[in-house]
Formats: structure tokens, C-alpha cells, sequence
């Protein structure tokens, strides 16, 4: 990724066509910002939280949906930004977000099933009723996500 490559060639785009994808980089970039923003001015008051609070299973979880994302939306937006990547460069990034992504929506559903499981004072019928729902959610999703990486990154 170099820094001073030259402007993407648009000549045999439409000019609308080469305006909306331009205006969807600055709108990338734009969210990346407000993104970081919010993160720089709530980042004293999550460490004084985190500081103060036990460890357990949900701050675990909470730190990599949190922090997780971090990579991944850099690494997005640097891959819409770039052009010219090769297919080695777009499968290894294909690759990263996918396990980034499920990572994250991963740690971000045991979280809430958690909390449904404390809503619920800790019964048997909610911890099955939560561990069905949840094995109903993540086999497709492994699967889907093993499908779908094999055919993309396959020749």
C-alpha cells in the first residue's frame, strides 16, 4: 500500500458511476473518524470501568468485541481505498475480515445471550432454552462462512 499511488483511472467509468464511488470513500472514511472520535473520548471512563471491575468471562468478551473491531474497520478501509490489489492481497484480507466479523459477532451474541440468562435469574429452562437457540445460530453460520471462504479462496 503505498501512499503517494496515483489517482484511480476513471476514464471509461460514467461520471456518475466514478462520483458515487468517491463519495463512498469519503463516506468510509468519514465513519472511520467518527468511529476513532468516539473511542478517544470515552477511552478514560472504559479504562476506569474496566480497572475497577473483575474479571470474568464477560469482560473477555466485551474487550474483543470492543478492541477487535479496531483492526478490522482499519484494515476495511484501508482494502476499499486501495486500489490495484492483487487476488493474493484480496484473499488474505477476505480472510482476516471473515474471521474478524465472526469473532465479533460471536463475542457480541454470547454477551447479549448472557445477559438474557441473568434476566432470566439463572433458570435451567433458559440456560437450554439460550444453549438451543444458540447451537441453532452458529452451526449455519460455520458453515456458511467455511463455504463461502473455501469458494473464494480456491482457484
Amino acid at each position: 500500500m503505498s501512499m503517494n499511488s496515483p489517482p484511480p483511472d476513471t476514464s471509461n467509468i460514467p461520471s456518475a458511476t466514478a462520483s458515487a464511488l468517491f463519495n463512498l470513500n469519503y463516506g468510509t472514511v468519514s465513519i472511520l473518524v467518527i468511529w476513532v472520535y468516539e473511542y478517544a473520548i470515552t477511552f478514560d471512563d472504559e479504562i476506569t470501568f474496566l480497572r475497577d471491575s473483575k474479571w470474568s468471562i464477560v469482560k473477555i468478551l466485551y474487550l474483543l468485541c470492543r478492541y477487535f473491531t479496531f483492526p478490522l474497520v482499519i484494515a476495511n478501509t484501508f482494502q476499499y481505498l486501495q486500489q490495484g490489489l492483487t487476488l493474493e492481497e484480496c484473499r488474505s484480507h477476505f480472510q482476516f475480515a471473515s474471521f474478524a466479523r465472526a469473532t465479533v459477532i460471536f463475542c457480541a451474541e454470547l454477551m447479549f445471550l448472557v445477559r438474557a440468562y441473568a434476566l432470566w435469574h439463572r433458570t435451567r429452562a433458559a440456560l437450554i432454552t439460550i444453549i438451543v437457540n444458540f447451537t441453532a445460530f452458529l452451526i449455519p453460520m460455520i458453515v456458511i462462512l467455511a463455504l463461502c471462504n473455501s469458494a473464494v479462496t480456491s482457484e
